[in-house]
């Protein structure tokens, strides 16, 4: 890498960072953390054109903390894709992210697969060998799930800056 590119891409991370914690904390404090979120990319599903990278993930959501339910430490399964638009100069062989799950109410049950849906967000990771960054998403039913910041590990190399998205549906 050029050596006047490690110092662009050093600034454009901790912008980045640094522009999701305000984000992050604010919508954080405003709902009830219902869980964790562990989503895993499959292997030989990732797809990068261009600005646009894509790649299909399995996902599990263990409760931390139902009203009502009593379904603390239950799980749901889900599948999905999670997708880049921005700039994607890596090349990754695995991906993970965990996500805590807040939500406006804590009234779900496990088996409704209330998290299906889409999410919106940004992200910006860096690596080489193993890498990682934040990434935050909202959305879901009538977007009232915070996916909050996760950090994001991978195999690979390379560096990530842009808009994520993430789409959920039920496991079969």
């Amino acid at each position: 890498m050029p050596k006047g590119m490690n110092g662009i891409l050093s600034v454009a991370l901790v912008g980045a960072v640094l522009a999701l914690l305000p984000w992050s904390q604010a919508e954080a404090a405003k709902g009830i953390k219902l869980g964790v979120l562990e989503c895993t990319s499959l292997p030989g599903t990732r797809v990068q054109i261009f600005l646009r990278t894509s790649v299909r993930v399995k996902c599990t959501f263990t409760a931390s903390r139902l009203q009502g339910g009593g379904q603390s430490g239950k799980s749901e399964d889900y599948v999905g894709e999670f997708g880049l638009l921005g700039v994607d100069l890596s090349k990754k062989s695995a991906q993970k992210m965990n996500f805590a799950v807040f939500g406006l109410s804590g009234d779900i049950k496990i088996g409704s697969h209330a998290l299906r849906g889409d999410y919106n967000g940004v992200q910006a990771t860096v690596g080489i060998g193993v890498g990682g960054g934040p990434n935050h998403l909202l959305g879901g039913w009538k977007d009232s799930f915070s996916l909050a910041p996760s950090l994001e590990t991978h195999k690979g190399i390379g560096v990530t800056v842009g808009g994520t998205r993430l789409h959920l549906a039920p496991a079969n």
